[in-house]
């Protein structure tokens, strides 16, 4: 699956999220649908709303979604923090 990200402008209000092939990897509709299902979660953890055929759109304006990255970024950040303390081996 794809996931395309371009830089429209400082003053972009929306970003629209569309699942598609990355790899050029054949995939089954059910691989499809499931990867789509995925995304969707995943995208939907910042904040980004469903449209339709897996496309969700991300109003940048709202707080919301400032709030749940903030969020992610703190999950990430401490995930980091975990790993790097952890023994080598």
């Amino acid at each position: 699956m794809r996931i395309g990200a371009h830089v429209l402008a400082q003053d972009c209000v929306v970003v629209v999220c569309e699942p598609g092939d990355a790899d050029g990897r054949e995939r089954t509709d059910e691989q499809h649908r499931e990867a789509v299902v995925k995304l969707g979660r995943l995208w939907s953890r910042i904040g980004s709303e469903p449209f339709r055929h897996g496309v969700h759109f991300l109003d940048r304006h709202l707080q919301r979604p400032r709030d749940l990255l903030a969020e992610r970024r703190k999950e990430f950040a401490a995930l980091c923090r975990s790993r790097r303390d952890q023994p080598h081996l």
